[in-house]
């Protein structure tokens, strides 16, 4: 009846796929980001890493929770360096915002909009970071992210390139997917 169909169809969303159970068993948890921000005062190697963005109309809430996700992160000495490409007013108001906010976050507006090869190549060249993240204005970065990347350099330093593995979120960050290992 009815009331059976309502049973399966609550089951069904009640389960969880492989890889949300995937990420519960391996992404850190509220506690392990605290102890991570501690274990990073241990690391005897603390490079400057300099994310950047090259921005252009991003919707400014998206963009809000873009920035918000590199100040997040467990590793602090970072840069986030910006190119606007002449967005509208409230992208860049947004922008100048977090720039007072947090001085490790730099901007360079530009006069008009060039293309994300010429933005990202400006906002490149605010950077003074030892190495480079580069982030879409429309990404979120995960919490451990830069930690991740400095445990890889302490054990060594030759290290030139990492590559990360990445996924999609809903709209309304409840639901991962498309995940990309």
């Amino acid at each position: 009846g009815m009331k059976a169909l309502i049973v399966k169809i609550k089951n069904k969303v009640l389960q969880r796929s492989d890889y949300q159970r995937w990420i519960i068993n391996n992404e850190p948890s509220k506690k392990d980001l605290a102890k991570q921000r501690s274990e990073v005062e241990a690391f005897d190697y603390k490079p400057l890493i300099s994310v950047i963005m090259p921005v252009w109309n991003t919707p400014v809430e998206i963009l809000e929770q873009t920035i918000r996700s590199v100040t997040e992160q467990t590793y602090s000495n970072w840069e986030l360096c910006i190119a606007d490409g002449n967005s509208n007013i409230e992208t860049q108001r947004l922008i100048s915002i977090w720039t007072e906010k947090d001085p490790r976050i730099k901007i360079k507006f530009l006069k008009k909009n060039q293309g994300i090869a010429v933005n990202t190549n400006e906002a490149l060249s605010l950077a003074q970071g030892e190495f480079i993240a580069f982030l879409d204005h429309d990404d979120l970065l995960a919490p451990f992210a830069l930690f991740e990347v400095l445990k890889s350099l302490q054990s060594n330093r030759t290290i030139d390139i990492i590559y990360s593995d990445e996924d999609l979120i809903s709209e309304n960050e409840k639901k991962r997917y498309g995940h990309h290992f």
